[in-house]
């Protein structure tokens, strides 16, 4: 079975609007000496911002930063090294959950 590419933007996106989460590509070209590989905007209304970055190690593990400035991203900087989008959605979800009613939507 062929392995997932969570690590890619557009794998990534594409799981995102199936769970019914909307995104904006921010930035999505850092130069090849940067351990960042893309960075998105995720729910307009509460501006998450999501990095993914990659080690240079023999394993090349992928983390998925999440960050808000503490809004409703806690701890600040949230960071997860998976494979497994459930773990993003849920924790994604969570936080649209959390911020219901407390956000002003213009």
């Amino acid at each position: 079975m062929a392995k997932n590419k969570l690590s890619t933007l557009g794998y990534f996106r594409k799981r995102l609007r199936d769970a019914g989460i909307e995104s904006k590509v921010l930035i999505k070209d850092y130069i090849e000496s940067d351990k960042r590989k893309w960075t998105i905007s995720i729910y307009k209304d509460l501006s998450i911002i999501c990095t993914c970055s990659k080690t240079n190690s023999a394993n090349d593990h992928n983390f998925f930063n999440f960050n808000d400035f503490g809004q409703y991203v806690n701890p600040i900087n949230t960071v997860f090294s998976t494979d497994s989008f459930n773990v993003i959605e849920k924790f994604l979800k969570d936080i649209r959950e959390k911020a219901n009613g407390k956000v002003n939507i213009n």
